[in-house]
């Protein structure tokens, strides 16, 4: 389980006010490859790099973070 609270980033994101339904339904869509509502977020946080960061360095395998799918971060090398 991801614990939001260590990342000392997490509190920057773009998404932060989002409540936790909308997030889910926005970052962990049922169709991944349908990221128009993530992008709304992703396009313009400061710490979008960081975001996929983690993503490739813990390997997570579901969800958009930093703008990418997981299809995506696998081609990235994560």
């Amino acid at each position: 389980m991801i614990q939001f609270k260590t990342i000392p980033w997490f509190g920057k994101t773009a998404c932060s006010g989002l409540a936790s339904d909308d997030k889910y339904a926005t970052f962990f869509p049922d169709d991944e490859e349908d990221k128009t509502e993530a992008l709304k977020y992703c396009n313009t946080c400061q710490v979008k790099e960081d975001c996929l960061n983690y993503a490739l360095q813990e390997r997570i395998e579901y969800g958009i973070w930093g703008g990418f799918n997981s299809r995506e971060r696998k081609i990235l090398g994560g």
